[in-house]
């Protein structure tokens, strides 16, 4: 759905707020969230992905990209959009660094999802 609809991101890379800020302005605009991966399973094709099957399939952000119900996996059968469908929304997000925010943030309304820099990690040897 993020993918589909987001314009804030691909498979090859994103921004971090981008899919908050996303979800934020749909749960407040129109009232529904984004679709549970029951009603949109994860495929790992965007728009512009070229591998496997993903250039041969439809990645536009229409009624059946964002939630549907399938008889089977396509081609062998069919899929069918979903008008209403389980979603969640969002009330708020932000941004917070550090240590000590993170845990209360946590503490004060639950889990957080947090980014790391993982640049001193690709010479990492050991110890």
């Amino acid at each position: 759905h993020i993918l589909n609809c987001g314009d804030v991101g691909s498979c090859h890379g994103g921004s971090v707020d981008g899919p908050y800020q996303w979800l934020d302005s749909i749960s407040k605009q129109t009232g529904t969230g984004i679709a549970y991966d029951t009603a949109n399973p994860y495929m790992a094709c965007s728009s512009e992905s070229q591998q496997g099957f993903c250039p041969h399939a439809d990645w536009t952000c229409k009624a059946e990209n964002v939630a549907r119900t399938c008889s089977t996996f396509p081609p062998q059968g069919f899929c069918a959009a979903l008008s209403r469908y389980p979603n969640a929304t969002i009330s708020d997000y932000g941004s917070i660094s550090g240590a000590a925010a993170m845990q209360k943030e946590i503490f004060n309304r639950g889990p957080i999802s947090c980014g790391v820099d993982a640049v001193p990690l690709l010479k990492y040897t050991g110890g």
